[in-house]
């Protein structure tokens, strides 16, 4: 039997890395500089597609044609400005080149045809976002695409040697796009995900956006420079100061005291500037981003009841996450620090190629030895590569009956054990149970029993069993449900539900649809937790159209409701109307649909202006439980009005960002409204009864 394979991926906004595991043992991809990370930038050169350190070197030199931190674009509409060759990009197609590029980096190292991987994605991506990665790994010419959380990942690499069971500990994953959390259990060799929760728009760009933003308030006060957003060269400037901000901040990890170095030409004029900045500054800076981060880890653990004693660790992953001021903070928030011998820049992916392995998704060497093909004539053998349990069981066959094998044992290579005889039937199957010490690898070899007791080898490619953790399977990161008339959602799907998932529900009409008329019966399907459908993100959608009927369906008629998610993000949908014998199949929505500036700086002054209104008729009133429930909603919208007025509106990250974060701000603004007018309506149901009350003793019989 050829020897299998597994690949895995960590497909990252700012950095990609790529793992493969073999027989148990996982070895990380080092490319031509024999480094692990691999800048997730394309450039498009005269001499076709480049990826990786050769592209990043033309990131401000060429910035028409150099693209980089498009992960967090995966899943909407947004292309790039046409190429060098007019060509327009979208973020599933510039992931596609790093695939490529991870995919035969591998392949040419490991003599191997990868056509399947596990890739991973943030614990909170949405179903768009999820079926672009898959779409991006099929253009990159994957057949077979597993996603899994970064987390969790993460989580099972580190835990994979686990012995603590029973004791539940965070992954806290902060990379350079997004945040993610999860809330791992190890328990009988099971790695089980009991929750998780993060930001798709938190992350270390976030850190170097603030970064970058203090740099550009100092430049302006200190000079004569004023940097414009709309000026030509504002992007090639922006550009420097965000990659010498962020080799700041990396040193300032080892030392307390740097200077952000500039060298830059504006307006047909050199600069070039020395900054000062001391690690109390940037953690000045950023302090606010980690906070929220820490909180998110507080909300994940409150939602499933524990507390920090409950905690046993905390494991960082991410390149941003080592900052000091990161490690000091969870540290004293949450939970001491995992002590962990692996590569924290590579623990994803490592997690990624050994979750491949634990779910079997192998890949066979291309070119395979004479002996090799001899051997699998020889003997076929089916065996877990990764089990928990300490007694496996090996299932064989022998294929070549010139043999004549009429007994077979299985000795283990470090010869303190062996099995009991076992015999062969007469299809040549046989089965035995073999002996693993826990948290081991152990290689095995088969021997055939000659009549008078002697045993030789049966030739065959070693047997190599990891005892290790499996996973469950990955959870549902968003609730999946519909859109009902009233405005409500109705969920299908929870999140945190293991994938694949399937669920029926029946539904009924609201409206009538007369045959042959252009009328229809829109059913959107939409992903998120909260309880107005407009606060959640649609994916999809299933329509009723009326010319297809061929009898009028009445207000009240039942409509059976199938929803479907697998674990590569591909949704299906399907609806039945048993009356009519009419099935329909839904339409998934790819794409999340752009955002319009302008449209944001209406919302976010209609939201303060809301705001304002009511705090003002809380502190008049002395609600305090109403202002307890807006205050923490003025600084967020502070500094989103903020963001809004130095938005530049080719910034299509910092749009999506914005628009999440208003979406939310306005859902809890509602939320507190709903609870005002809840106190009110409380209030008037009591003076209504009080004065019912009256009028029924002063005018009312036993009757």
């Amino acid at each position: 039997m050829a020897q299998q394979k597994y690949l895995g991926i960590d497909l990252g906004t700012s950095n990609s890395a790529v793992a493969v595991s073999v027989d148990g043992d996982v070895d990380l991809i080092n490319n031509a500089r024999g480094e692990v990370n691999n800048p997730s930038v394309v450039r498009v050169s005269k001499q076709g597609i480049v990826v990786g350190h050769k592209a990043r070197k033309y990131l401000y030199s060429d910035t028409q044609n150099t693209f980089k931190e498009f992960k967090r674009l995966m899943g909407t509409e947004t292309q790039t400005k046409p190429d060098r060759n007019g060509d327009r990009w979208s973020a599933e197609a510039l992931s596609a080149e790093v695939l490529k590029f991870l995919k035969t980096m591998a392949e040419e190292q490991c003599d191997t045809l990868f056509n399947k991987v596990v890739i991973t994605v943030p614990a909170l991506f949405e179903l768009p976002q999820s079926r672009a990665t898959s779409d991006a790994a099929r253009l990159a010419g994957f057949e077979q695409v597993e996603l899994l959380p970064e987390p969790v990942a993460s989580g099972l690499a580190a835990g994979w040697n686990e012995q603590e069971s029973g004791k539940a500990w965070l992954v806290y994953d902060l990379g350079g796009g997004t945040f993610d959390v999860s809330l791992l259990e190890a328990r009988d060799g099971l790695l089980r995900v009991v929750g998780h929760d993060g930001d798709n728009f938190l992350g270390g760009r976030d850190i170097d956006r603030v970064l970058v933003q203090w740099a550009i308030e100092h430049i302006e006060q200190h000079t004569d420079l004023s940097l414009k957003t709309d000026h030509d060269d504002y992007a090639v400037v922006r550009r420097h100061l965000e990659h010498a901000c962020e080799q700041a901040k990396i040193r300032l990890s080892n030392t307390p005291n740097t200077q952000i170095e500039l060298e830059f030409e504006y307006d047909d004029e050199d600069y070039e500037l020395d900054i000062d900045l001391s690690r109390d500054q940037l953690h000045e800076l950023c302090k606010p981003l980690i906070q929220r981060s820490i909180d998110i880890c507080q909300r994940l653990l409150n939602s499933h009841g524990l507390d920090l004693e409950r905690l046993g660790r905390v494991v960082l992953v991410g390149g941003p996450a080592h900052m000091p001021l990161i490690q000091t903070m969870v540290s004293e928030q949450l939970a001491p620090l995992a002590e962990t011998q692996q590569d924290p820049m590579g623990l994803v992916a490592q997690g990624a190629a050994l979750y491949a392995t634990t779910i079997g998704l192998a890949c066979t060497a291309s070119t395979e030895s004479k002996a090799e093909t001899a051997d699998e004539s020889t003997l076929w053998l089916q065996y877990p590569s990764v089990c928990t349990e300490l007694n496996p069981a090996l299932l064989g066959r022998v294929l070549n009956s010139g043999l004549n094998v009429q007994k077979v044992l299985v000795k283990r290579a470090d010869e303190l054990w062996q099995s009991p005889e076992v015999e062969v039937d007469e299809q040549g199957v046989f089965s035995i149970d073999l002996a693993i010490a826990a948290g081991s690898k152990a290689q095995y070899q088969v021997y055939a029993v000659e009549p008078n007791g002697e045993t030789r080898v049966i030739p065959h490619n070693t047997v190599n069993i990891l005892h290790g953790l499996t996973m469950s399977d990955p959870p549902l990161s968003r609730s999946i449900g519909i859109a009902l008339a009233d405005g409500r959602v109705k969920k299908f799907i929870d999140r945190g539900t293991p994938l694949p998932a399937k669920r029926m529900f029946s539904q009924s009409t609201v409206n009538h649809l007369e045959p042959g008329s252009d009328d229809s019966l829109a059913i959107p399907i939409v992903q998120g937790e909260r309880y107005k459908s407009r606060f959640c993100r649609k994916v999809g959608h299933l329509t009723i159209e009326a010319q297809h009927l061929k009898a009028a369906l009445p207000a009240g008629s039942a409509v059976q409701i199938t929803i479907e998610v697998n674990r590569g993000g591909d949704l299906v949908a399907q609806a039945y109307v048993p009356d009519h014998g009419l099935l329909i199949d839904g339409v998934a929505q790819l794409t999340m649909a752009s955002v319009n500036p302008d449209e944001l700086i209406r919302q976010a002054q209609g939201l303060n202006t809301r705001l304002s209104d009511l705090l003002k008729g809380a502190f008049r009133e002395g609600d305090e439980q109403l202002i307890a429930l807006l205050n923490p909603l003025s600084a967020p919208l502070h500094a989103a009005l903020v963001d809004l007025a130095d938005l530049n509106a080719e910034d299509t990250d910092s749009c999506q960002r914005l628009s999440r974060e208003l979406m939310d701000l306005e859902a809890a603004l509602e939320e507190a409204e709903s609870r005002h007018q809840m106190k009110e309506l409380v209030q008037e149901c009591e003076d209504r009864y009080y004065e019912t009350a009256s009028v029924v003793n002063d005018y009312g019989d036993d009757t």
